[in-house]
This record gives structure tokens, C-alpha cells and sequence, in this order.
């Protein structure tokens, strides 16, 4: 995690995965939050997340396609963590953090 001090209300966090399973070698992230600047009215922030992920040769095709399910299930996964991040980051800017 790093908030450079050059830019104010800005944060970055890297992250790093070397080995999780037979399947997947590694992954990158980097996520960056900066506070949208001028209007006080609105306040809000800039969430950007990337991600890069590397796998092994997956077997596609056949009786058991791997690589189709590999991939369906990543897409899945993806949709709903950037969800839960928007719902927790508005929630956490609007101090509703907890609240039914």
C-alpha cells in the first residue's frame, strides 16, 4: 500500500499471488483509489482495480472442458467482487458502513 504524498487523497495497493493451484500460476493486482476533486457537493471517489492473471495451459474441448469453465466461473467471480467493491466503497464514503 502506498499513498504518495505528491498526490493527496490518492492510495495504491499492489498485490501478488505466485502459485494458488494446479491450474492458475500467478496473478498481479493493482487497485488505485483517488477522492474526486472540486465538487463538495457530490463527493465521491475513483476506484480503479486491475487484474492480471496467468494459468497454465488449460485443456479445452473433449468431454471435460476445462478452459470454459475456468473461464465462465472467472467472469462470474470478477462481476461480483467489483459489486461488492462499489456497494462497500459507496457505503464507506457515505459513512453508511455496517448499516442494514
Amino acid at each position: 500500500m502506498y499513498a504518495p504524498p505528491e498526490l493527496p487523497g490518492s492510495t495504491l495497493i499492489a498485490s501478488k499471488l505466485l502459485y494458488a493451484d494446479h491450474y492458475l500460476d500467478g496473478a498481479l493486482g493493482l487497485t488505485a483509489v483517488v477522492d474526486q476533486a472540486g465538487d463538495q457537493a457530490n463527493p465521491g471517489i475513483y476506484l480503479v482495480v486491475l487484474r492480471r492473471l496467468h494459468f497454465d495451459d488449460l485443456p479445452s474441448g473433449g468431454l471435460i472442458d476445462v478452459r470454459g469453465k475456468v473461464i465462465g466461473k472467472l467472469r462470474e467471480r470478477t462481476a461480483s467482487v467489483l459489486r461488492d467493491a462499489k456497494t462497500r466503497s459507496e457505503e464507506a464514503y457515505t459513512g453508511r458502513a455496517g448499516s442494514p
